[in-house]
């Protein structure tokens, strides 16, 4: 089970420098999530991009995602929780995240920079 922060609100800063973990319980989340963190500049640890990858298989609905200046991470919850990390995990559905359909469409441009990227 895991145990959601109280009193913590989600932003893009705080997340991005690893002051909070999302947990997304279902694969539409992590895809919508990591929809999102693409559209912030994030990738992978390693360098590539998310979108397409989001990793939801490795731990299911146990997935966590953290960023740490610009790089994408996955785990379990309790890796987060435990000593060395003490992060606070908020659900994907209270991050007010909207649904992928109200973002700025990406130009042609930008569409085909992601698809030659893959």
């Amino acid at each position: 089970m895991v145990k959601y922060a109280e009193s913590t609100t989600f932003t893009f800063e705080a997340f991005n420098n690893s002051e909070v973990v999302v947990h997304c319980p279902t694969k539409e989340d992590a895809v919508e999530f990591c929809f999102y963190c693409s559209s912030q500049g994030l990738k992978w640890a390693g360098g590539s991009q998310i979108v397409g990858r989001e990793q939801w298989e490795m731990h299911r609905d146990e997935m966590v995602y953290r960023s740490e200046e610009g790089r994408l991470y996955y785990g379990r919850p309790r890796t987060y929780s435990g000593d060395m990390f003490k992060i606070p995990i908020v659900l994907f559905s209270d991050t007010g995240i909207t649904s992928k359909d109200e973002f700025e469409p990406a130009t042609d441009e930008e569409f085909y920079a992601l698809i030659s990227s893959c």
